[in-house]
């Protein structure tokens, strides 16, 4: 998929992520998502059928996925960290420690996921780590 070889192939995120291993969980509700994370690669995703063996899990509703999983997000919906303190619908939850300790690989994997994922993104201007777009 997209997101597993945009992130493979990102410059950034094989420095800041050769560290980053842990079960991300991703609750888009009611679904449950696991994103098996290994030296900042992506080496398992898929749903799983409860948030109980992951590392670090961020829940947020459908409407707030939606909302952040753009190339350019709303005020209030462009930071993890900024959604969990100001939307009621959206938590993280699990190892805060480790959150924390990979904060920076994990913040460079969830912007290219927004990359990969929002249809107005070039391909091939954006995921090959470049953050300008051209809209020509």
């Amino acid at each position: 998929d997209r997101w597993r070889v945009a992130s493979a192939n990102d410059p950034e995120l094989s420095v800041i992520g050769r560290y980053l291993t842990l079960k991300l969980g991703i609750i888009c509700r009611p679904t449950v998502y696991c994103i098996a994370l290994q030296a900042g690669s992506i080496v398992e995703a898929g749903p799983v059928g409860s948030a109980d063996d992951l590392d670090v899990v961020l829940s947020g509703s459908e409407t707030d996925w939606a909302r952040f999983m753009v190339e350019v997000p709303q005020p209030g919906y462009n930071d993890i960290i900024g959604m969990d303190r100001v939307l009621d619908s959206f938590s993280i939850d699990g190892d805060r420690t480790l959150y924390i300790r990979h904060l920076r690989g994990l913040s460079r994997l969830l912007r290219i996921a927004q990359l990969c994922l929002d249809p107005l993104v070039d391909d091939e201007k954006q995921l090959s780590g470049s953050e300008e777009v051209d809209r020509g």
